[in-house]
């Protein structure tokens, strides 16, 4: 048997304005600060190194990085900038920004603009007088239905003029024993500190979900506008209840939620559903033990991270340019995912969780 152990988590992330600029594609750069530790340095600038790799967005990503100690179950977080726009401005640029054949099927079979239908729980102003009950179709066109939520550097990706210098902070935690070198494997009772580093940068890019804010607090009555943290990833997001109704799932509780580009029709892998009401695990990740990716909630001592299609994936249709389309490497191979969970919080502490093992 396995169990969790999880953290309060408080911080919020930086809101900054967004406005449209004509992008033009060249090379992805990742500007990394010191950690304060030559070896983490290497396997940061590594991690970096990758995501640059596999984009061609002419763009620069800040990212702030360092070590603390940030208490006995957390081995690190990202704390990404975040803001807002309408869902007609990032259609458009969704729409302009087509560079693979992916974007195609997924620019395609985005919800209308102006306005997204969605179905939505956990607040008092539904209208089944049971807030948990989750078929609230929310079709209206209000604020919560028009308004997307993302961090700058997918703002950036997308062709957004973006008005901060710093696009996440990440912080690793002093307390672990991490192995910075993961080419000859990871060893025993270290953390790969490479994949991690690669996980939390990937929040930075844009995988994210507002879900987690909803899962986080129910909203007041007569505040439904608030609800107005739809991220680019959640236009992806569906359940076989909301497909039906025509409509993305925004909703956080146990009933299985994918990702899909056409729609609905088809399933390329499922998200986790909440930390409060849903599986356990926060809604900005793949579902955790199915070992979809390098974006998945678990990662164990021992093991190497693994990067694959499907994460490159969610990251093309978000607006990241794809350097070519090509069977995707994986940076190591996988082994048991008992182990660390990785984390997002608020408006958004990224983080690691420890999770232990009962028999060990």
């Amino acid at each position: 048997m396995k169990y969790t152990s999880l953290v309060v988590l408080t911080v919020m992330g930086s809101v900054v304005s967004l406005y449209l600029k004509v992008p033009e594609v060249r090379a992805l750069t990742i500007h990394l600060t010191s950690t304060g530790n030559s070896e983490a340095n290497l396997g940061f600038r590594k991690a970096a190194d990758f995501w640059e790799s596999k984009f061609t967005d002419d763009i620069t990503v800040n990212i702030n990085a360092g070590f603390k100690d940030l208490g006995d179950n957390i081995l690190g977080q990202a704390l990404p900038t975040t803001g807002f726009t309408n869902y007609r401005n990032l259609h458009n640029e969704l729409s302009k920004d087509i560079t693979s054949s992916d974007d195609t099927i997924a620019v395609k079979n985005l919800q209308p603009i102006p306005a997204f239908n969605l179905l939505i729980n956990q607040t008092v102003d539904n209208p089944n007088f049971d807030s948990e009950i989750p078929y609230y179709l929310d079709n209206n066109g209000s604020e919560n239905n028009s308004t997307i939520w993302m961090t700058t550097a997918n703002a950036k990706a997308l062709g957004f003029s973006v008005s901060t210098d710093i696009d996440a902070e990440i912080t690793f935690n002093s307390r672990f024993d991490f192995d910075f070198d993961n080419t000859n494997g990871i060893q025993k009772r270290k953390f790969d500190f490479e994949a991690i580093a690669i996980h939390e940068i990937g929040h930075a890019l844009g995988f994210i979900s507002g879900v987690d804010i909803l899962d986080a607090q129910k909203l007041p009555i007569n505040n439904q506008n608030a609800l107005r943290f739809v991220s680019t990833l959640d236009l992806y997001r569906y359940s076989k209840e909301s497909f039906e109704k025509n409509a993305l799932d925004w909703t956080a509780d146990t009933r299985e939620k994918y990702f899909s580009i056409d729609g609905g029709v088809t399933k390329k892998g499922t998200f986790s559903t909440g930390i409060s009401f849903g599986d356990g695990r926060q809604a900005s990740h793949w579902k955790d033990n199915f070992e979809l990716g390098i974006m998945d909630p678990t990662l164990a001592p021992g093991e190497l991270g693994v990067v694959a299609d499907l994460d490159l994936l969610a990251f093309d249709v978000i607006g990241w340019d794809p350097r070519e389309e090509k069977p995707v490497q994986d940076i190591s191979e996988p082994s048991s995912i008992l182990g660390m969970l990785l984390a997002i919080t608020g408006s958004f502490l990224l983080q690691t969780i420890k999770r232990s093992n009962a028999n060990s």
